[in-house]
């Protein structure tokens, strides 16, 4: 039979499904979205994702970003999630170059959030909060319209967060619901949702340990027998870890401070700013504003412990841990939200995995969960204060309650259509992040790339190159030995016919990494052949001294092209400047002795100056 509902059960039940509802209300917009960022690694020019079903295969037994990076073994480029990328590989099977492809990747993503609000409304008020439904519905609600989840719902990317946070939060439930349904055996929905969730994202790791500790918080399991019980849970990711090293090995730390922020630090350096990041999680939840896609080098600068903010962090930590250890015999779901926020943190924070840069917003939606149960409890305690001591504020407090909500959705939204396609939110971002290298020199490629584009008009063309500049200069400025930047740089300046800024910022990348490899085996010779066809120009319009001129700019590119010094020669035969011809041949056979025109040449020489 079923089970007959309370009206108040009834009730949180159209409550929930409003909220529901709202959250795809807030995320309807990124629908319309297309590929942005990150996107193109795990999908649009992921190469076992493009095969569709044939590249699953791949998918599962290699790390999930080889498709784009290739076998590389760095930290940044080494990830394990095989379930989030088969369910794109299906998309690409079923929509292979269908224009719609990335609305219905966008559109999964919305739908799977709204599957994650109905299991954090069922699991806050069937056993967090136990029939409470104003903590359930203040919980939930926090949930759903916080701004900080844009990245991970928007970014089609941010699946592997949001997948793995819906089979973990729904397996913790299916546990209780086992459990307080008196069950024997095991949960084996809720053991398969933790699967699920591990082969998802690596960090639901973490959820070997929540899970015990909510049955401990919100059931009347003996400790013992929850311990037991929690065995499998060890076993499954055991099972996982051995399969994910067996099959894509161990990290290996990146050298480049871009890409691993405590390169350079001390460990001293390295602990204070991993405070100074918690405290910048806790800003952006209070305060959502800006939001970036980027905090890698320099937003967040390495600090150390003379930073009063560092003191600030460690004491508020220090004194909430602390504070949840007191309340853990009493049950306290503070106590548990405190606990699930920094387990669940700790795994995202640079201490066991370098994750390429100092924090990021996708990296809170997990961890966040923690915060909202605090919230909730606040909000639902404000509520009935005024409900009991103060009724003539409580309309005031609806009225607040709105305006929050409406201003959370106008955040959301217009956050939301930043994330439109790469140039507008890489542009947008870059200029919300002056600091960030990264975002910076992502905004100069971006625009250049968008500037070649045959589509683009010649005025645009000239804008974007412009603006490719200024984004380029910033990059600089705030990493003066960053060669990648002085390399966009020179293209742009390239694009815009100024070959002499061009070399000077090659120059300038060769200066700080001569074994770049696009210096090294591309652009010296490239810029080299821009300035001989220049030079052949000038020669047959008989400029001859500007001719020469840019043969010595080519020469200084690519010293070691014989037909720069033969064009040299020819230019001063026709002078009649015979020994700065003999020169230029010569110095032509010495790099290519075979080099019959320039032998032919230097007979003729012979020949006239024997006459005379």
């Amino acid at each position: 039979m079923d089970k007959i509902l309370s009206p108040e059960e009834k009730f949180a039940n159209k409550f929930m499904y409003i909220l529901c509802a709202l959250a795809f209300v807030f995320y309807f917009n990124t629908i319309f979205n297309n590929y942005a960022l990150d996107d193109n690694i795990v999908i649009a020019h992921n190469k076992y994702t493009q095969k569709g079903l044939a590249g699953i295969p791949d998918l599962i037994f290699r790390s999930s970003f080889d498709g784009f990076f290739g076998n590389k073994t760095d930290d940044v480029s080494v990830r394990y999630r095989p379930l989030v990328m088969v369910s794109y590989a299906i998309e690409v099977a079923v929509l292979k170059d269908n224009p719609l492809l990335p609305n219905v990747s966008h559109f999964i993503n919305v739908l799977i959030f709204c599957i994650s609000v109905f299991f954090v409304f069922k699991l806050s008020y069937n056993y967090i909060f136990k029939k409470d439904i104003i903590k359930s519905i203040a919980v939930t609600t926090l949930f759903v319209i916080h701004p900080i989840h844009t990245e991970a719902i928007a970014n089609i990317k941010g699946r592997d967060e949001l997948l793995s946070f819906l089979f973990a939060i729904a397996s913790c439930y299916y546990f209780l619901k086992h459990y307080a349904g008196k069950k024997t055996g095991l949960p084996y929905n809720a053991l398969l949702l933790f699967t699920c969730a591990l082969f998802s994202k690596e960090n639901t790791i973490t959820f070997l340990i929540i899970i015990p500790l909510a049955v401990y918080f919100f059931s009347d399991i003996q400790i013992l027998k929850n311990f037991y019980n929690s065995i499998p849970l060890l076993i499954i990711s055991v099972v996982f870890l051995y399969i994910r090293f067996e099959l894509i090995g161990y990290h290996k730390p990146s050298n480049e401070i871009l890409n691993n922020p405590f390169l350079h630090s001390s460990v001293a350096e390295k602990i204070a700013t991993i405070f100074i990041t918690w405290f910048w999680y806790i800003k952006l939840l209070l305060f959502p504003h800006p939001l970036n896609y980027d905090y890698s080098y320099n937003v967040i600068p390495i600090v150390r412990f003379n930073d009063y903010r560092v003191w600030i962090s460690i004491i508020i930590t220090s004194s909430t841990i602390l504070f949840s250890l007191m309340k853990l015999k009493d049950k306290s779901v503070l106590s548990f939200a405190i606990l699930f926020y920094f387990i669940s943190i700790i795994v995202v924070s640079n201490i066991f995995v370098n994750l390429g840069a100092l924090l990021g917003e996708r990296l809170i939606y997990t961890p966040s969960f923690g915060i909202f149960i605090i919230g909730g409890i606040a909000i639902a305690w404000l509520y009935k204060y005024l409900k009991q001591h103060l009724s003539i504020y409580i309309n005031s407090f609806y009225l607040f309650s709105i305006l929050i909500i409406l201003l959370c959705g106008f955040k959301t939204i217009t956050r939301n259509s930043d994330w439109k396609d790469n140039l507008t939110l890489i542009i947008h971002d870059a200029e919300t992040s002056k600091n960030s290298v990264k975002a910076n020199d992502a905004a100069s490629v971006t625009l250049f790339w968008a500037a070649v584009d045959s589509t683009t008009t010649p005025s645009d063309k000239e804008k974007y190159l412009r603006k490719a500049i200024v984004f380029g200069r910033k990059a600089i400025d705030v990493m003066p030995d960053f060669a990648d930047a002085y390399i966009n740089e020179g293209v742009v300046y390239l694009n815009l016919g100024n070959e002499d800024s061009t070399e000077y910022f090659w120059r300038r990348a060769k200066f700080l990494n001569p074994n770049h490899p696009l210096i090294k085996n591309y652009y010296d010779k490239f810029l080299a052949n821009i300035y001989i066809k220049k030079a052949e120009k000038e020669i047959d319009e008989k400029d001859y001294n500007r001719g020469i001129i840019n043969l010595n700019k080519a020469t200084s590119c690519d010293p070691a092209n014989p037909n720069i010094y033969y064009i040299m020669g020819n230019i001063y035969y026709k002078q009649k400047q015979f020994n700065n011809a003999i020169f230029a041949y010569k110095r032509t056979l010495l790099l290519n002795s075979g080099h019959t025109d320039a032998i032919h040449k230097l007979s003729q020489i012979d020949s006239i100056l024997t006459i005379k």
